[in-house]
């Protein structure tokens, strides 16, 4: 009882402080309530906040869906559920800025506990072949594994560049990327 008695005198010892500062000095309570309403986020490694891209057309957002075995390059998938005949290229004018890349690795279960590894590359005239990320994951029991990537910043690919990556064509390996098309500045 002395314990509720001592919390209950606190909050009422508080409110009356408030009130009174209320009465005082309205000036400190309208700037300190002016303060609160700001809110400063801080992106990190250990606190990471998803960013999301606003304020773009549906048709600048992409996804991208690569398959190990068929090698025929990156594809656009639609919202749909259908994906494009042809191989995806980056419209003149615009680049491709990638956000998220994704990679399931499906392979033999002779291949548990190897590394099942994927670098997205891209390549041009000017620079040649780079390699723009890389993503790595042990592989279980089945041969399978799983890796993904959030980038806060994104991969921003040219619209002369042709992406590649290092999926081996006798895996059943999977690459989904995930971005937007911006204008070149």
């Amino acid at each position: 009882m002395e314990a509720v008695k001592q919390y209950v005198g606190g909050g009422v010892f508080f409110g009356v402080l408030v009130l009174v500062l209320g009465f005082v000095s309205p000036t400190s309570v309208r700037a300190v309530a002016e303060k609160i309403t700001t809110v400063f986020v801080t992106n990190d490694a250990a606190n990471p906040v998803p960013v999301n891209v606003v304020n773009r057309p549906p048709s600048q957002f992409v996804t991208l869906v690569r398959l190990g075995p068929f090698n025929e390059g990156y594809r656009q998938q639609f919202a749909n559920g259908d994906t494009d005949s042809q191989q995806f290229s980056i419209p003149a004018g615009f680049v491709l800025v990638i956000t998220d890349i994704d990679v399931v690795f499906r392979r033999i279960p002779a291949d548990a506990g190897k590394s099942g590894t994927y670098f997205l590359t891209s390549t041009d005239a000017a620079s040649g072949t780079v390699t723009r990320a890389r993503l790595m994951t042990t592989l279980n029991s089945e041969g399978e594994g799983i890796d993904g990537q959030h980038l806060q910043t994104g991969i921003v690919i040219v619209s002369t560049s042709t992406l590649g990556d290092t999926i081996p064509d006798s895996s059943f390996d999977v690459a989904t990327l995930r971005g937007y098309l911006a204008a070149d500045q």
